[in-house]
């Protein structure tokens, strides 16, 4: 995952940092494109923080989940080919603020 890697890779840049790795002002903060495979059509498209930020809150909801929830949402998701959703780690966590998404 390209844009994980371009967080794990900038170390250097202290708590609070706007994350976005563009210059320019924009209404939406952008991580730059990425390219995937999406019903076998390849899409191009802006990586967003935000999804990132939806993830890491979606995890932490399944790791406050009793050890019989997490059993049968993990079940659930290897039914429906998503068992390494929840492998994704953040190399460093997300805060959300005010009109923005900052590294924490």
């Amino acid at each position: 995952m390209g844009v994980l890697k371009t967080l794990a890779v900038t170390p250097e840049r202290p708590t609070g940092s706007l994350v976005n790795f563009n210059d320019e002002k924009q209404l939406r903060q952008s991580l730059g494109m990425i390219v995937h495979i999406q019903q076998g059509i390849e899409v191009s498209r802006e990586a967003w923080p935000d999804i990132l930020l939806m993830h890491q809150d979606f995890v932490g909801i399944v790791d406050s989940m009793s050890d019989s929830e997490q059993k049968s949402f993990t079940s659930f998701m290897k039914g429906i080919g998503g068992d390494d959703f929840l492998s994704v780690e953040l190399p460093r966590p997300l805060v959300r603020a005010p009109y923005s998404i900052l590294l924490g």
